[in-house]
């Protein structure tokens, strides 16, 4: 998590863009646009939370938005108590479904562990 928090802080190269690492609430705002337009974001599709390349399948592009049934979990900025990170979705390693919400410590480190990176313009 502390590695891929730093990286996204410095995404942005420009002093008028500032990065961060996404915040569960966007995350829950993916989902709840995704729901609304008939995706279903409660459970895993078959063929899918493995290694596929992503935006191979129709459905993994949604609003030029990638891969959120593909093979990572995703940490987020949100945090459960002082000692632990949510991360989101689905992964190859763990299963689960776009809308999964997990806690960890944020020094677990696994393959199938990502984050998003958020932009934005000052």
């Amino acid at each position: 998590w502390y590695t891929m928090y730093k990286k996204a802080k410095g995404i942005a190269v420009n002093n008028n863009v500032t990065s961060s690492m996404i915040w569960g609430s966007q995350y829950d705002a993916m989902m709840n646009w995704m729901a609304k337009n008939g995706t279903n974001v409660g459970s895993s599709i078959s063929g899918y939370n493995n290694t596929t390349k992503t935006g191979s399948k129709d459905t993994d592009v949604i609003n030029n938005i990638y891969d959120l049934y593909g093979c990572h979990k995703e940490w987020t900025l949100e945090a459960f108590q002082s000692k632990h990170r949510v991360k989101r979705g689905g992964s190859s390693g763990g299963g689960g479904s776009p809308d999964a919400c997990e806690i960890n410590i944020p020094i677990d480190t696994y393959s199938y562990y990502s984050s998003r990176a958020t932009l934005y313009i000052k």
